[in-house]
């Protein structure tokens, strides 16, 4: 399967798994309104993106990204260890900022909550940026086992013992 192929496969198990009521297998559409939040989006991948680039270079963002697409590209091998950096540190720095948001969101809502029913839609807004985190986080891990092992894995040798 390739990495675009995994990747889709990924999301739409996960959509499936936000759409379906499983104690009478039916579809809601709305379940899927409630894993969309743009401020927790935000707050995770461009800021992850950022800290990935500051780590290595802009040059190791591209050819990651051109690298994990499948494209051609003859690099040295330091390079294609740097962009895999980048994708490792992106992936981690992902997760990181998914924690951290989940965590600022608790701590806000403490201060704000004055009705206890407002608790369960405040918390699961809380825990999106962690949702985000962790999905990010598996994609960009692909992202680099993939690179790892089209890029920067030696031959194998086998020997075989008679």
């Amino acid at each position: 399967m390739t990495y675009l192929g995994s990747i889709a496969f990924f999301f739409g198990v996960s959509v499936l798994a936000m759409v379906i009521d499983f104690s009478n297998f039916t579809i809601h559409m709305i379940g899927l309104t409630y894993f969309i939040d743009i401020p927790s989006f935000v707050m995770v991948l461009p800021t992850a993106v950022f800290f990935g680039i500051a780590v290595t270079s802009i040059h190791a963002c591209k050819l990651g990204c051109l690298m994990t697409l499948g494209c051609s590209v003859d690099v040295p091998r330091e390079k294609a260890k740097e962009a895999s950096r980048f994708l490792r540190v992106t992936g981690r720095s992902s997760l990181l900022l998914g924690l951290y948001g989940t965590l600022m969101g608790a701590i806000l809502l403490g201060h704000q909550l004055e009705n206890l029913s407002d608790l369960g839609p405040a918390l699961a807004v809380a825990f999106v940026t962690t949702f985000y985190g962790i999905g990010f986080q598996l994609v960009f891990y692909v992202a680099d086992q993939r690179l790892k092992n089209k890029y920067l894995s030696e031959p194998t040798k086998q020997f075989i013992q008679r």
